[in-house]
């Protein structure tokens, strides 16, 4: 399933942003949104094994997580 990091922060972003912003909280939220393949052409099977495919990923590492507490 592809997937990716699309949306920079708009204070880096050289037409809107100065070098020097510091943003923490946009840079944080930059940092951990996750586009997912969804858009009207997905058949509903296809919707179905994204969203199959983030629970697994989702439960996968909240298990490491608890694990390591």
């Amino acid at each position: 399933i592809y997937t990716t990091f699309r949306y920079a922060p708009l204070h880096k972003v050289p037409t809107y942003g100065t070098p020097d912003t510091r943003l923490p909280s946009s840079d944080w939220v930059s940092d951990r949104t996750l586009c997912l393949p969804l858009h009207p052409g997905l058949s509903d099977a296809d919707v179905l094994t994204v969203a199959a495919s983030l629970r697994k990923a989702v439960e996968a590492r909240t298990a490491e997580k608890n694990a390591r507490s």
